[in-house]
């Protein structure tokens, strides 16, 4: 029998999934995702992308919550191909080479530097973020990775700690501060003003 308090934490990764799909870096719904052709972009269920940074089989089930339930949107061109990296419903899944994984690493970055992709690199970093708070080995490596994906994406330090006080708003802190950023306040503006929370 599955723990209630996972399902629990799942639930509210759900949520918080629900504000950010589609969202583009003004905080708005993309007016459009064309399905084929060059600018074709498709939603990924689960959240492959966070393989670059942890091992799915090896964290724990509130991490596997989150890199199960959250997703990222890409384009034709994106880096990840399902055939050589991952295969839903497998227990098993990551990179079968350190070669393969900085590749995929690299292309990522240049994915999420591109105008149109900028909000999944904000995305990436807040989930990675996001399972920092529920696992704990190793995390100071993993840390240091998130910090050097962000500073690879562009993220300011402000941004930065920004998108650690939309965790802390997520967990209820009630210390956590004003968000100061623009462009954290239109990504995640439903993620900080929802009703009430279903996790503390």
């Amino acid at each position: 029998m599955r723990d209630t308090k996972v399902i629990k934490f799942e639930t509210l990764i759900e949520e918080i999934e629900s504000h950010l799909k589609h969202i583009d870096q003004n905080g708005r719904l993309r007016s459009s995702m064309p399905t084929v052709g060059v600018n074709s972009r498709e939603l990924k269920e689960g959240n492959p992308s966070l393989d670059l940074i942890y091992d799915y089989n090896l964290v724990n089930d509130y991490a596997k919550a989150i890199m199960d339930k959250s997703t990222y949107e890409c384009g034709v061109h994106c880096y990840m191909n399902e055939d050589n990296f991952w295969v839903r419903g497998q227990k098993k899944r990551g990179f079968a080479d350190e070669e393969k994984k900085i590749r995929y690493s690299k292309e990522f970055v240049q994915f999420c530097k591109m105008n149109e992709n900028v909000v999944e690199g904000y995305k990436f970093i807040f989930w990675s973020l996001m399972i920092l708070t529920v696992e704990k080995t190793d995390a100071e490596k993993h840390l240091s990775m998130v910090c050097d994906f962000a500073q690879m994406f562009g993220i300011t330090d402000d941004e930065f700690e920004d998108i650690i006080r939309v965790i802390r708003i997520v967990y209820q802190d009630t210390e956590a501060g004003a968000i100061r950023t623009s462009r954290i306040e239109k990504i995640f503006r439903d993620v900080i003003k929802p009703p009430k929370r279903l996790w503390c």
